[in-house]
């Protein structure tokens, strides 16, 4: 004890006199590059000096809290290619050691994974170029308030960054922020097992998944997980990968999905089968007509979704396709045209789709045009329309009510320039008040007998002069 408070004492002495002959600052210098080999535990800061190449098993293991691991720019890989160790690792932090951070340099090749953090807290991996694993890039496996930021794993195995929870909710506030994954075999960013809270997922890059898997999709939140709640999935981008860009599972409770940008993937770009999911500002394109099928998915078992003023484009079969109970879908715009071919227009089922499957679903100041088919279709229990704007269809009509809906509200909504009718209303559990139905090739409205006139219905300019069937319209 006293030789350490010599020491100090002495070090302020010196500084002392250091200012008091020039003014000068004293800087402590990083961690000094030092010599390690494949498989070194690591206990203090260090800065590698050169690569490790071809390690037999983990590249590096982390083995006390509060260190840097600098990998100075250099590469550090194992033998996938010469078949090694099946449980190799790249920086191996499975003993959970905290406040570590790892960073700047090449991780690759290895059997199992680049990075394995295992019940650690706030640790930091950042700025790491990784290629070529089996099973992941990275991986959080419990521990809070971790952060993974700006890594490049390409060809990272099933998924290129994971969180796995436990059977305690002991996965806290996780971070994944501007990483760029490219050619996972099924998920880019995926939170999979156990119970986890609170992780971000923001301003990440995914393309050229694979999809493998059937959960795959460019990011998964709750795959077979116990319980996954307010995860956040923000301004990300993810385009051209075989499966969905976004999918939330039943086990995801009050997951925001935000600001994200998805083009051509492959199937669904937003998937949801969760509890109280909020879908809102996303934008949807495609490119390549046909790539993107649905633009939103309200699956079986998706309860009280917000879908919220949401830009998609070019959706193959639907832009909103619902089958959830309880979704509410407003102040979405949802066309029809691909943006780099003008004259083809999607939509072969329905701008927005209310599945049979569907209840309670509130659909308000939508604006759905240039649809192939129909503009809305309902086929659901005790839906509302009200207030919506559905503009041209090359082929049907733009509000559909099918003979099994049950409890449809039709109300203040425009269908204007459809091919057959502007609405048609084959269900006489139908209500009809206060529509506006102009330019259609058929009938402004046409409704079977049964159908409830709610009144204040207009209809004008429409090729059939009845105008309307069912219902008494008035010019507007």
């Amino acid at each position: 004890m006293a030789g350490r408070q010599s020491r100090r004492t002495s070090s302020r002495t010196a500084a002392v006199a250091l200012l008091a002959l020039g003014g000068f600052v004293f800087h402590p210098s990083p961690a000094a590059a030092q010599p390690v080999g494949c498989g070194a535990v690591l206990t203090e800061d260090t800065t590698l000096a050169a690569d490790l190449i071809d390690c037999p098993g983990d590249g590096l293991v982390i083995g006390a809290p509060g260190i840097t691991v600098d990998l100075g720019g250099h590469t550090v890989s194992g033998q996938i290619i010469q078949g090694g160790d099946p449980g190799q690792v790249g920086i191996d932090n499975s003993a959970g050691h905290d406040d570590v951070t790892i960073r700047n340099g090449t991780v690759s090749y290895f059997q199992r994974g680049g990075v394995h953090l295992a019940g650690a807290d706030r640790n930091l991996v950042t700025g790491l170029d990784m290629f070529l694993f089996d099973e992941f890039g990275i991986l959080i496996e419990g521990g809070s308030d971790n952060r993974i930021a700006a890594n490049t794993p390409q060809a990272p195995g099933t998924v290129g960054i994971e969180v796995r929870g436990g059977a305690t909710p002991t996965t806290l506030n996780n971070v994944i922020t501007d990483n760029v994954v490219t050619s996972s075999s099924s998920a880019g960013i995926a939170l999979r097992s156990g119970r986890i809270a609170g992780t971000v997922v923001e301003g990440n890059e995914v393309t050229g998944n694979s999809n493998e898997e059937p959960w795959g999709a460019a990011i998964v939140v709750a795959y077979r997980a116990v319980d996954v709640t307010a995860t956040t999935v923000r301004g990300n981008t993810a385009y051209r990968n075989f499966g969905g860009g976004v999918f939330v599972g039943r086990a995801a409770e009050r997951t925001v999905v935000e600001r994200n940008a998805l083009r051509d993937n492959g199937a669904a770009e937003i998937e949801n089968t969760g509890d109280r999911t909020v879908i809102r500002s996303n934008t949807v394109d495609s490119e390549i007509p046909g790539s993107t099928t649905v633009g939103v998915q309200l699956n079986i078992g998706s309860r009280n979704a917000q879908v919220t003023a949401n830009s998609i484009r070019g959706a193959s079969l639907a832009g909103i396709d619902d089958s959830g109970r309880g979704s509410d879908i407003r102040l979405n715009i949802v066309d029809g045209q691909y943006t780099a071919f003008p004259d083809d227009w999607a939509g072969w089922l329905a701008g927005i789709a209310v599945r049979p499957e569907a209840t309670g679903a509130d659909i308000q100041g939508n604006v759905v045009r240039r649809q192939s088919l129909n503009g809305m279709v309902v086929g659901g229990r005790n839906t509302l329309l009200r207030y919506n704007v559905v503009d041209q269809t090359l082929y049907g009509d733009g509000v559909l009510v099918e003979p099994g809906a049950t409890g449809t509200r039709v109300e203040r909504t425009v269908a204007t320039r459809h091919r057959d009718d502007g609405i048609d209303v084959d269900s006489a559990a139908t209500t009809l008040t206060g529509n506006l139905a102009t330019d259609n090739g058929d009938l402004g409205i046409e409704a079977i007998a049964g159908v409830i006139d709610g009144g204040g219905n207009r209809a004008a300019r429409n090729d059939n002069p009845t105008q309307c069937v069912g219902v008494t319209c008035t010019a507007p």
